[in-house]
């Protein structure tokens, strides 16, 4: 197949922003009311740097007969660029960030110790002074003992002194500690206006250990609440990322993995023993300081009459296709450095009357991102061409990254497969199916990479169904572990020691300056 690629800059008046525009006055902020922060100043002479992501294209095979009506799998690998070397954590982009705390009072004793531990030590080594903190607290009521302060030495100051007072008290609000934090951010956004949605990684952390008892108890319904208010809290309607942590056995990860996957980013994290939470955010706050591109969107378009677009493999990231099979738009959201995504789409190619019947191009794939360092909206095209013959060669080669990428998607809904037998009460036959998928995938194409994440897909499929051993393992580890992990591959991002190939550099020393 044949590609060709175009890389443009758009002014962001083109969008839904003014970058250029002068950012409003800041107000002096008190210790409890920070005006969102300007933009960096090492931005401004970041358009002459290399574009931040970049865009290419491929097809699972070059020659498809003309002859033959086939379906086929194309795919687009987005690459975001490494952070420099040089720059440290005072230099990256700006983060606004809210952490919701369960102080119910299930969390008494070392869960609050902890919990308290690991917030202190995101304000003392995490934030810098061009970050924001808001605090919300939830049992049978909310507060917000801190509203959103600009990381200085005042508010971290501030932010401390909230932090040591936490205490637990009674039962679990978790709909009107979410909805109530969401709610800051929203404010948040509303006072920054258009010129403040992008050139800042806003997100909220929930964390708990428990059942939700009071509020909203049922998981759609909270779903949709979150998704009601998500686009009044940045990133142009989008949202911000939300991302959810349950520690111990007692946490419902239905609604947690729910949540988190409502938002565009979000992860979920089974943290097994309290020793583990501190460890869990510095992996999310790792992704969140290295964002080098927002609003990423990747678009595919054929050409009427050579190819129609059926779907998007895999349920990662929020997908449109067009009825009549034109167009689909795939929403990728922020992009951390280093970032890859490989997004597969299966489209059709219809049988032509006679060779080099078809259109020149078969699809052109768009990618369009804010660049957070040059404050401007980027676009990358490329275009793909599948050959039609009247013989195709009996030697065509096998799409190597085609087949990995098949195989990481398969392995996640395997893994979510085996978990929704598991939850019928045959667990036996849930870990059947996780090591039948393990020999499935040692058998397949992919086998032949020996890359690391194929290797991380053996290992992960392994330690997964080890915990599948019996009904009440799985129900206290196996099925957490099961949907933290199918997600982690699904969109490529590490969660804790799962899917640990995808951690690259850029995020790994953002991610060790925490710990």
């Amino acid at each position: 197949n044949r590609i060709f690629t175009r890389s443009s800059t758009h002014d962001s008046n083109e969008d839904y922003v003014v970058v250029d525009a002068a950012a409003p006055a800041a107000a002096a902020p008190g210790p409890h009311d920070a005006s969102p922060p300007p933009y960096a100043a090492a931005a401004a002479d970041a358009a002459a740097a290399a574009p931040t992501a970049s865009l290419a294209v491929s097809s699972e095979f070059e020659t498809v007969a003309a002859s033959d009506a086939k379906a086929i799998l194309s795919l687009a690998s987005v690459s975001a660029g490494a952070l420099p070397t040089s720059q440290g954590n005072d230099e990256r982009t700006p983060t606004e960030l809210v952490a919701v705390v369960d102080v119910s009072g299930s969390m008494a004793g070392e869960n609050l110790r902890l919990m308290k531990k690991a917030l202190t030590f995101v304000v003392e080594k995490g934030l810098n002074a061009q970050d924001s903190l808001a605090i919300v607290t939830f049992c049978s009521r909310v507060d917000v003992p801190l509203p959103f302060v600009r990381m200085d030495a005042g508010g971290k100051k501030a932010a401390l002194h909230c932090i040591a007072s936490l205490k637990d008290k009674d039962t679990t609000n978790l709909s009107g500690g979410l909805l109530q934090g969401l709610d800051l951010m929203a404010q948040r956004v509303a006072r920054a206006g258009n010129a403040g949605q992008l050139g800042v990684t806003r997100s909220v952390v929930l964390f708990t250990d428990g059942l939700a008892n009071n509020g909203i108890t049922d998981t759609v319904t909270l779903r949709d609440a979150v998704r009601q208010v998500l686009p009044q809290t940045g990133g142009n309607g989008n949202g911000c990322a939300v991302f959810t942590f349950g520690f111990g056995r007692n946490h419902n990860e239905d609604m947690l993995r729910t949540i988190s996957d409502a938002t565009s980013g979000g992860q979920y994290f089974f943290l097994e023993n309290p020793e583990a939470i501190p460890v869990a955010f510095a992996d999310a706050l790792g992704g969140l300081v290295s964002v080098v591109a927002q609003n990423a969107e990747l678009c595919a378009e054929a050409t009427p009459e050579a190819a129609r677009l059926v779907k998007v493999l895999g349920s990662a990231y929020p997908a449109e296709v067009e009825a009549d099979g034109s167009r689909v738009v795939v929403r990728l959201g922020d992009l951390y450095a280093e970032d890859e995504k490989d997004i597969l789409i299966e489209l059709h190619l219809p049988a032509v009357a006679a060779e080099g019947a078809a259109p020149p191009a078969t699809v052109r794939w768009t990618l369009r991102y804010f660049d957070v360092a040059r404050r401007a909206f980027e676009t990358v095209d490329a275009g793909l061409v599948v050959a039609r013959a009247a013989a195709v060669p009996e030697d065509q080669p096998v799409n190597a990254t085609i087949e990995e990428h098949r195989s990481r998607l398969l392995v996640a809904e395997a893994m979510e497969a085996a978990a929704a037998v598991a939850d019928t009460g045959d667990v036996a036959r849930g870990q059947a199916m996780l090591i039948k998928a393990q020999e499935q995938l040692r058998a397949s194409p992919a086998a032949a990479t020996a890359s690391p994440m194929f290797e991380a897909l053996v290992q992960d499929l392994d330690t997964v169904a080890e915990q599948y051993g019996s009904r009440a393992q799985y129900e206290a580890r196996g099925r957490k572990t099961t949907w933290m992990t199918s997600k982690a591959h699904n969109v490529q991002r590490s969660a804790m020691a799962r899917g640990g190939a995808y951690e690259k550099k850029s995020k790994a020393r953002m991610k060790a300056s925490f710990a």
